[in-house]
Order: C-alpha cells, then structure tokens, then sequence
C-alpha cells in the first residue's frame, strides 16, 4: 500500500512540475522571438539583433559581432560568440552566454544573461521591430 500511494504522488509530482513548465512557457510565448530584428539600448548605445535559425548578429556603431544559437527549451538559448568586427571582442571568441526569457510582451522580451565560465549575470530587453 505505501508502495502505491508513493508512486501516486511521484505520478502526481511530475505531473504537476511538467504543467507548470508547459504553462509557464506557453504563457511566455517564447517561440515568436526565435527569429527577427530587434532593438535594444545598453548606455545609450542602440544596438539591432538580427536572429534567423542558428545565428544572431548584433549591429552597433561600433561594428558586428556574430553568434551561434541553440535553443536548449522554449525560453532558454546559448550563443557562442564566432566573430567580431569590434577589436575588443576578438579576444572573446568561443565565449558562451546563457539567456533565459524572463517575460514577454506583444513586441518585447525581457532576459537574463548568465556570461560562461563566470557567475555575472546581466538583464535586459530586446524588442521586436520585424
């Protein structure tokens, strides 16, 4: 009997964490932000992010730098920086970031950074412009 009543609330756990991820997500509406141009302002600097399939290239006045994407869950992607035009980013290359969507909006998304290898975390938010 404890065996049953055990395994009824390991069911019912797992059950309750996989809804909450489900909904969490489809609440989020993460999937319309996979692909398209955004914007974004960092010290009053604007920068566009292009993103299509794996790759996501960020403009400034300052140059490009170009990432690879994978998408590891409807809200969460890593980017491996592959290149800059920027001098100060070419040291850079093969760095890994983790960005996790922390909301969403109509046009807009909200996100935190963690940078590889560290435990900085930056936040930000990207809008949709196409």
């Amino acid at each position: 009997m404890k065996t049953v009543v055990f395994l009824a609330f390991l069911i019912s756990l797992s059950l309750s964490c996989a809804t909450k991820q489900f909904a969490q997500s489809a609440q989020l509406q993460c999937s319309k932000f996979k692909n398209g141009t955004f914007e974004q302002y960092q010290d009053s600097i604007r920068i566009e992010t292009v993103r299509f399939d794996s790759i996501q290239i960020e403009k400034m006045h300052l140059g490009e730098i170009k990432y690879k994407v994978k998408w590891t869950s409807e809200c969460e992607y890593n980017l491996e920086l592959l290149s800059s035009t920027i001098a100060a980013f070419n040291n850079k290359i093969g760095s890994k970031y983790f960005i996790t969507i922390l909301s969403t909006d109509k046009s807009e998304y909200s996100y935190e950074c963690l940078i590889g290898g560290t435990d900085f975390k930056v936040r930000g938010t990207l809008k949709k412009i196409k």
